[in-house]
């Protein structure tokens, strides 16, 4: 039985490794995404700005 309590505890413990690396991950995906966003817009203004 307390085997059978290790092994569910340390796969809880990677679950829980990989979840958090997953969750990182992603949330440094969507900043990247809004600074390229941000960037984009940049470069339509000063499009704009020579358009006029």
């Amino acid at each position: 039985m307390k085997v059978a309590a290790a092994v569910l505890g340390v796969l809880l413990l990677v679950g829980l490794a990989l979840g958090s690396s997953f969750v990182s991950r992603r949330n440094e995906m969507v900043a990247q995404k809004e600074a390229i966003k941000n960037a984009w817009a940049q470069v339509d203004t000063v499009l704009q700005r020579r358009a006029d």
